[in-house]
């Protein structure tokens, strides 16, 4: 692919399939993680320039449509379409959950201790997150 400006672009990496479509994916230093239809998380690390699979996921009951890496890069939060938003750490071990909306989580946002969830149900939430 030929970009006007930069040149060309080109396939730098192909990360481990999911069993279904992935519908959500993060990134921010060091971390990237992706979420999918088949109900799984899968966290990398960047390491050596290269994305590494550290873990993947699979407590969660539902498809999962988005993904978000901490702003302290302390961990994840994951909405899923059963309503529900799960924290995980590094190591992708839950370590609390949110309740608060009537239709699937599909979007996640977090600033300054406090984390935004939009979802299906047509609301967003502001949610204070600080510890």
């Amino acid at each position: 692919m030929q970009n006007e400006n930069k040149g060309s672009y080109h396939l730098y990496q192909t990360l481990a399939p999911h069993g279904a479509g992935v519908r959500a994916l993060a990134t921010r230093g060091p971390w990237l993680i992706t979420g999918s239809m088949d109900k799984q998380v899968k966290i990398y690390k960047k390491e050596n320039s290269k994305y590494e699979l550290k873990n993947e996921v699979t407590i969660f009951e539902d498809f999962i449509y988005a993904c978000h890496v901490r702003e302290d890069l302390e961990g994840f939060v994951v909405g899923c379409k059963n309503n529900m938003i799960y924290f995980l750490d590094t190591e992708g071990n839950p370590t609390a959950e949110l309740e608060g909306h009537s239709g699937a989580v599909n979007s996640l946002s977090e600033r300054n201790g406090k984390l935004i969830s939009g979802s299906w149900d047509g609301t967003a939430i502001v949610w204070d997150i600080k510890e």
